[in-house]
């Protein structure tokens, strides 16, 4: 879990913009990122960026549309068709402005979802650390890993409050709401809640061998899968939602 945690940290520093120490911009998929220009300003990618691959910069093509090209893809033909602006039909800046404002929304909302499916994941940790305890194989172990993904996944969560929801106000000027992201970290603060308590109450049972605490550590686990799973439905739909939105 712990290699897991650092991997969506990692994930979570490169649509925050951070440069890792192995290449000024990052990797994507084991290519160096490449940063897209255009008068100086630079281009939000959706969801893949730009990448330098065999000394070649490869730029994902649906970037043109920030800079008022129509981009159409045809599924049949595996072809895409591109229409650059002229003086009838263009873009103008406040629309271009707008296009990557969604697309960093996009990419607020991917992290936001694929954040609460590993606190989905915890559930599966705490089966394990129960299966360690009834066959006394490492159970000590396996409740300091449980313990220790907990801390850092509520801990990741007031980080990701922290640099993220800035973008709730900053949506404001283009007359979007994006208040239901702090509700959706609210609720996954609460489930992880849930999971900390479930914690204590398997703890106890290893120490003691209570089966209230054993019932009760279900209840709570069953109670942390509720919260967590709405959030992160609805922060999933609203992805593909701003995702989409960029694509047309």
């Amino acid at each position: 879990m712990k290699n897991r945690i650092i991997l969506l940290a990692l994930m979570f520093l490169i649509f925050s913009g951070t440069a890792t120490a192995s290449s000024i911009n990052g990797h994507y998929k084991n290519n160096p990122i490449v940063l897209i220009k255009s008068d100086g300003k630079l281009l939000q990618p959706a969801d893949v960026p730009g990448i330098l691959f065999n000394g070649r910069t490869l730029v994902p093509i649906g970037m043109l549309r920030q800079l008022g090209a129509i981009v159409a893809w045809d599924p049949n033909t595996l072809s895409v068709d591109v229409k650059l602006p002229n003086n009838s039909t263009h873009t103008t800046n406040d629309e271009i402005a707008l296009l990557k404002f969604k697309m960093k929304v996009a990419n607020t909302y991917r992290i936001i979802y694929q954040f609460g499916a590993e606190i989905q994941s915890l559930t599966g940790y705490f089966d394990k650390t129960l299966n360690a305890i009834q066959i006394n194989q490492l159970p000590e172990e396996n409740l300091m890993e449980t313990e220790y993904t907990i801390h850092a996944l509520t801990q990741f969560c007031a980080d990701l409050k922290e640099v993220k929801l800035p973008i709730i106000e900053e949506a404001k000027k283009y007359a979007l709401d994006l208040s239901d992201m702090k509700d959706f970290l609210d609720e996954y603060y609460k489930a992880l809640n849930y999971y900390s308590e479930a914690y204590t109450l398997l703890n106890g049972y290893y120490k003691t061998g209570s089966k209230k605490d054993l019932e009760d550590k279900q209840t709570a686990l069953n109670k942390a899968g509720e919260v967590a799973r709405m959030p992160y439905q609805y922060a999933t739909a609203k992805y593909y939602d701003y995702y989409n939105a960029t694509q047309k």
